[in-house]
């Protein structure tokens, strides 16, 4: 870590000088101490020390201002989100295992995980200061036994000499896998050097194609590295991009012009000629954009001219689960009962309703779940279907609809999940600092979750009477208590499972982090074996979302290239309403679903 960190200053030194090849030269070195420190890492350290460790890396920032395109492919294509793949690696090898102990370990984790989970809700009500220190201490240390047992797990099955897949990967063997005329954006977040002031962020994209694909003002098979200015102002469009496609007032689209050409314009002078596929990676706040509702000058959505699919990292069309599916089964959960009727709640207040939460009310108290009955459309259709597409098919409504019953799930080759998703992100206060949700309790005692793969979840049957619990200051069992947190659906046995549909309300929104992606429920999904996750940026329309559902489900079952299906019939639907509706509110319609793949695309 010091020879890193002495490169690291040297090349920070020589930009100071303007000596950029100096700078490049030591920038290079930097990257094989920075790699062998990442692997030793991950040998053996926890989940939360993997991700603290990855934050302070400076090869990404250096190349990035330096604009060394190869150099800076090659550390992307490894280190982005490689916290996550070095999870999901280790859960390959647990799979693999014939080892009780390992077995026996994983049992611990999981419920140690539990037990936390359960004590970050049990904050006492009136507790005075020392009650609280003590809960607390408490609490910190069930965490360090997690992370204990997560150390102890990760020893066992990959053991302190493995390097990991991803440290191994060459930018040459991704590029043999992009098909001609297709190229991969991996965008970047990074602190751009700019001399002996502090370091400013800034956003930029690495352009990608095959071995044989010569990008404008290149030579062939060489990368591209487009910067696209400040992270500042970028983030500052996306959150208006967010709040106009939250809105339900009439808006000014001129946002979506504004993103096209800060994130696109400079990407599409540089894109080869007869390039019509775009596989997007984003980074940070991107995460949260559908990069097909961006605008061109001529009033059209780009999806009109692109087909564009979405990945994690660069290195999901290499890597990911391959097999089939253990059932060839259709399993939907739709419309649960919030309230399930043995249990009462008594009165209660007016509630917002969980989904799109608003920034005033991002805590559990006064939170309700309206009932969705459309849904059980989406169920029917797929009954209606299943048998031609030579699938059983297996429901769960209303009060069937269980987190018992979705964690007794098997590998099926969809699930289809019809309910309330939700996010509750921390709280900026006055001070400038940030605050974790939490819910106010009868007597002034409150739940507090600081773990953003906590504050994430779906709502499933009896979901309402556990909110009142907690209200009361009591505490359910976490394993059946309606709450699906995103820590919870990583446990989910979906090995192998083609196609995840998340049909609800901002299934797709968490807390973003640089280089690693989304902490949420898209996260929790990929741990658990997704191959394919269809999910939702922003509120979906009850009207128009049910037939866009059913016409994606028909041509994925009908070409088996689940991607492909969303970006053609996303396009279909962005044009059709664009010249009915106007680009705004076609974009609100036909825009918040994203597909991410990681895996196998096609069945056939």
């Amino acid at each position: 870590p010091e020879a890193a960190a002495i490169l690291g200053n040297l090349a920070l030194l020589e930009l100071d000088r303007n000596r950029p090849d100096a700078a490049l030269g030591y920038a290079r070195r930097l990257i094989a101490p920075t790699q062998e420190g990442t692997s030793q890492i991950l040998a053996f350290a926890s989940e939360g020390e993997r991700l603290a460790y990855q934050k302070q890396q400076q090869a990404t920032s250096l190349l990035a201002s330096l604009g060394a395109a190869p150099e800076l492919a090659q550390v992307v294509l490894r280190n982005k989100g490689l916290v996550l793949d070095s999870l999901l690696e280790e859960r390959l090898a647990v799979e693999a295992s014939a080892d009780p102990s390992v077995k026996a370990v994983v049992e611990l984790l999981h419920a140690r995980g539990r037990q936390l989970m359960q004590r970050h809700l049990e904050c006492p009500p009136d507790a005075d200061a020392d009650a609280l220190t003590k809960w607390k201490a408490e609490s910190d240390a069930m965490g360090l036994l997690v992370e204990e047992s997560q150390r102890t797990l990760t020893r066992k099955v990959m053991g302190t000499g493995a390097i990991r897949r991803a440290l191994q990967l060459t930018l040459q063997e991704l590029q043999s896998v992009l098909p001609e005329g297709t190229v991969l954006m991996e965008f970047v977040r990074y602190a751009h050097h700019i001399g002996r002031m502090p370091s400013e962020p800034r956003y930029g994209v690495l352009l990608i194609g095959g071995l044989q694909t010569a990008f404008k003002d290149e030579k062939a098979g060489l990368p591209v590295w487009v910067p696209l200015g400040s992270a500042t102002n970028l983030e500052s469009q996306l959150e208006a991009c967010s709040t106009a496609m939250r809105s339900g007032r009439k808006s000014d689209e001129g946002i979506l012009r504004a993103l096209a050409l800060q994130l696109f314009a400079p990407v599409q002078k540089r894109l080869p000629e007869g390039c019509r596929s775009l596989v997007v990676c984003p980074d940070s706040q991107l995460n949260f954009l559908n990069f097909g509702t961006l605008v061109t000058e001529a009033g059209e959505f780009l999806a009109e001219h692109y087909s564009i699919k979405y990945v994690t990292s660069g290195r999901d069309l290499l890597f990911g689960n391959v097999g089939a599916p253990k059932e060839r089964a259709i399993v939907a959960f739709a419309n649960p009962a919030f309230s399930l009727q043995s249990v009462t709640t008594g009165n209660r207040p007016e509630s917002t309703p969980l989904v799109a939460l608003s920034p005033e009310h991002r805590g559990y108290d006064g939170l309700a779940l309206p009932a969705l009955p459309g849904t059980e459309q989406e169920i029917q259709f797929l009954k209606n279907r299943a048998h031609d597409w030579k699938l059983l098919q297996k429901e769960f409504v209303g009060n069937m609809a269980t987190e018992a019953e979705l964690n007794a799930v098997r590998s099926p080759f969809i699930l289809h999940l019809a309910t309330h998703g939700f996010f509750l992100p921390e709280i900026a206060t006055e001070g400038g600092s940030k605050i974790n949700p939490r819910m106010a309790g009868a007597k002034g005692g409150s739940v507090v979750l600081t773990n953003p793969m906590q504050r994430s979840g779906l709502a499933l049957a009896g979901a309402s009477n556990t909110l009142d619990a907690w209200k009361r200051g009591l505490v359910p069992p976490p394993e059946n208590d309606g709450i699906l947190s995103a820590q919870e659906v990583g446990s989910l046995n979906l090995r192998n499972t083609w196609l995840v549909v998340l049909s609800a309300c901002d299934t797709g929104i968490g807390e973003a982090r640089n280089g690693e992606g989304v902490l949420g429920l898209r996260r929790g999904f990929v741990q658990a074996g997704a191959q394919n996750l269809l999910m939702t940026l922003w509120p979906i329309s009850d009207r128009w979302s049910v037939d866009i559902m059913k016409a994606f489900y028909e041509k994925a079952m009908a070409t088996g290239d689940a991607p492909q299906a969303m970006a053609d019939v996303q396009a279909e639907w962005l044009a059709r309403l664009r010249k009915e509706k106007g680009v705004l509110i076609a974009a609100r319609i036909a825009g918040p679903f994203v597909l991410s793949t990681r895996g196998r695309q096609s069945t056939k």
